[in-house]
């Protein structure tokens, strides 16, 4: 007869190689043989996580309400499960309760706690909540950012059209935990920058991040390209088109023949490169 550990591994394998209706089928045999195989709370965070990925949020908070009923103690992972599929499926009030049951329950939340509520916050559009959620990590625990997580922030902020708001959380950020910085980051950043006219602070954060290794993108050179053109600097732009070129780069919409003969000179002083 299959034991618990049996189970236990058949529920990883399937919801690993994401066969979820398998994973529901061995469940129903483990309830099955509960003599020997009686779901424990490794098995009840498998089957959470399955729901979850499926959106079935509904089932999912069933299964949580299960566990108490059976006196199953859900640990940190079962939480950490159930919370960021609260998160991703933009269920924040929710995912706020369990966080403060957690609490009350007196398990310590770890960092991938912190960072499924931050991205939630930042998916549903509160960057008010994000950014006084990781302030207060940074104040009471010891707990280092992903960079996936910095850029979610920085990306919504941006959006929010408060571009320096995200710049000081990347200087915090990266000074505070010591992040490597990421390509993405900075694309997000200078395009806020460039948005909203600061084509100077754009600049010289594009100079920073050449300097530490990253190649301007299309993206990039999009904005900048944009934002002169918006200015009316529209000689700068046409400089900026045929740097593209010259760097075998080419601007979605734009024929190669044209751009060349737009300018004959790639630009010097304000040159990404």
């Amino acid at each position: 007869m299959p034991n618990l550990q049996t189970m236990n591994t058949l529920l990883l394998c399937f919801y690993q190689d994401g066969i979820l209706e398998r994973v529901e089928e061995i469940w129903d045999e483990m309830c099955k043989h509960s003599v020997c195989c009686r779901p424990n709370v490794y098995s009840y965070s498998v089957l959470l996580a399955a729901f979850c990925d499926q959106g079935k949020m509904g089932e999912a908070m069933r299964l949580w309400d299960e566990m108490w009923v059976k006196e199953v103690k859900p640990d940190v992972m079962a939480y950490n499960t159930l919370i960021k599929g609260l998160c991703e499926n933009r269920e924040m009030e929710r995912a706020e309760d369990i966080f403060r049951q957690m609490e009350m329950d007196r398990i310590e939340a770890t960092c991938l706690t912190f960072e499924h509520l931050i991205r939630g916050y930042c998916e549903a559009g509160d960057v008010e909540s994000a950014m006084l959620l990781y302030r207060n990590m940074c104040r009471t625990k010891e707990f280092r950012l992903e960079v996936f997580t910095v850029e979610e922030v920085i990306r919504a902020v941006c959006g929010k059209n408060k571009v320096f708001d995200a710049l000081k959380f990347f200087r915090d950020a990266v000074k505070r935990h010591g992040l490597c910085t990421s390509g993405r980051s900075y694309e997000f950043l200078i395009r806020g920058l460039c948005e909203e006219g600061k084509m100077e602070d754009a600049l010289k954060l594009q100079t920073e991040m050449v300097g530490k290794g990253f190649e301007p993108s299309v993206e990039i050179y999009n904005c900048f390209i944009s934002g002169y053109s918006r200015q009316g600097n529209e000689e700068l732009s046409r400089n900026l088109r045929k740097e593209m070129v010259d760097f075998g780069l080419k601007q979605e919409g734009d024929e190669q023949d044209e751009l060349t003969n737009q300018a004959t000179h790639p630009c010097q002083s304000e040159s990404l490169a």
